[in-house]
């Protein structure tokens, strides 16, 4: 069993962060990236009788999921364009592959 403090919240800066506390806690809930659980050291929730995975959170069968933004200050300059352009289509499918996460749209 993992010690804990009753009554004290721990705040996390990031997934990393998050992940971390998930792990090292014995009663512990946090909110992360579908890829954070490919390990297999971290319980995804079922939600509706639905276990997450690629394919359920693509079609959409798997509710509980969040998206991907890039944010510029102002409109992005050409270089800013084109780099989250590649990003969109080289990098994700990459990242699908060894991450298990879902493909950019």
């Amino acid at each position: 069993m993992k010690a804990e403090t009753q009554g004290v919240t721990t705040i996390a800066m990031g997934s990393a962060e998050v992940k971390t506390a998930i792990v090292n806690a014995d009663n512990a809930i946090g909110y992360l990236g579908f890829s954070y659980t490919s390990d297999g050291n971290i319980d995804s929730l079922i939600l509706d009788g639905v276990m997450p995975s690629v394919r359920s959170i693509i079609d959409g069968s798997y509710k509980l999921h969040r998206h991907l933004y890039f944010y510029t200050l102002g409109e992005p300059t050409p270089c800013a364009r084109k780099s989250s352009t590649s990003l969109q289509v080289q990098k994700s499918r990459r990242s699908q592959k060894r991450t298990g996460s879902s493909p950019f749209r």
